[in-house]
């Protein structure tokens, strides 16, 4: 699943997220737009275990802020 996670004023610890992703996902990615304040995940977790796991590292993040983005998958590598 894909997420966009909207931090309008302070970027994240990308390290501890990473971390606590890659726990979750070893195949998680992650990137942070500092301009933008957009965090994008790619990872195989629900929106409900995402926000878990990103308030385990970020106490101020609450689930309203995650936003699941529809499927691009085409199918065709099986997957």
């Amino acid at each position: 699943m894909q997420y966009d996670i909207h931090l309008a004023t302070r970027s994240p610890d990308l390290a501890a997220l990473r971390a606590a992703l890659g726990q979750a996902d070893p195949a998680a990615m992650t990137d942070f737009d500092a301009g933008t304040g957009l965090l994008r995940v790619s990872a195989n977790l629900s929106a409900f275990e995402l926000g878990e796991l990103l308030a385990s590292t970020d106490p101020r993040l609450v689930p309203a802020q995650i936003m699941q983005l529809p499927s691009t998958c085409c199918g065709g590598c099986g997957g």
